[in-house]
């Protein structure tokens, strides 16, 4: 991160308030919100672990642009620093697009759709895990960066923890509206304990879920047995793109149902770097 100069201007001085220079390309932002909006966070708590207690506590952190593209950085309680995690072998065209913690390892999903495999304790990098075989359109929701360049017809990946499962999401989107979901659960195989990602069907995931996701994270409240199978809340929405929606899809009827959606003309923005708080 040594090689990276980060610089904020006033209006005075330049209508991108936010520049970041590397030896290999340089970004500008016009505001702030726009800069935070390829900011990604988790948190990793040991299994076990009290919810009041901050022992083996980490934040995970990436940027696209503010960091290496390649790079995960983490940071402990106490620290004076961010560490960053070690290299693993990747192409080098390729970043991560979502980052989480699940049964005391890290997880970050490549612009590839391959997921990377960290051990939350030592950082060490453990193994990686191939996208779904039935995903070809991968798409990063987080980094698409202008509006004329809207695809139209991609999948959106995100990773979800679970207390006691690990999901990818993939949602599939056509004219920037999502026509279906698919899950996937994380699995090891019986003979060689190799991790692969294993399609869910129906309501296979199990418990009563609210799972909440937007462009910037997934979070996910626990009904306690109460309802009839996981739910799915789900917003498209970009800080560059005035248009919001908001989707709700039950996983064991596979009904899909727009809840919300702005009017064309209105410009309207999320001032905070999330629609849900988990």
């Amino acid at each position: 991160m040594s090689d990276i100069r980060y610089a904020h201007h006033t209006d005075a001085e330049s209508a991108r308030k936010v520049k970041i220079r590397t030896p290999f390309y340089d970004v500008s932002f016009r505001t702030y919100l726009e800069f935070s909006d390829h900011f990604r966070f988790a948190i990793h708590a040991p299994p076990g672990s009290l919810s009041a207690s901050t022992d083996g506590m980490m934040i995970i952190m990436y940027h696209r642009w503010l960091l290496e593209r390649e790079s995960i950085v983490v940071c402990r309680p106490g620290d004076a620093a961010w560490t960053k995690l070690p290299k693993r072998p990747s192409s080098r065209f390729d970043y991560f697009i979502d980052v989480t913690s699940f049964q005391g390892k890290i997880y970050g999903l490549e612009s590839n759709g391959a997921t990377m495999v960290f051990d939350a304790t030592t950082l060490e990098f453990l193994c990686s895990i191939d996208a779904p075989q039935s995903t070809s359109k991968l798409y990063s929701m987080i980094y698409w960066p202008y509006k004329h360049d809207d695809p139209v017809d991609f999948d959106y990946f995100h990773l979800v923890a679970l207390p006691n499962k690990l999901l990818l999401v993939v949602v599939s989107v056509k004219s920037l509206e999502p026509t279906g979901f698919a899950f996937f659960e994380l699995t090891s195989g019986s003979r060689d304990g190799r991790l692969s990602w294993s399609k869910v069907t129906g309501d296979g995931i199990g418990g009563n879920y609210d799972v909440f996701m937007d462009c910037h994270h997934a979070t996910f409240s626990d009904n306690n047995g109460v309802g009839t199978g996981t739910r799915v809340y789900y917003v498209l929405h970009r800080t560059w793109h005035p248009k919001a929606s908001t989707y709700y899809y039950g996983m064991h009827d596979g009904k899909m149902e727009c809840l919300y959606r702005s009017l064309d003309d209105n410009c309207e923005y999320s001032t905070k770097p999330s629609w849900f708080v988990p």
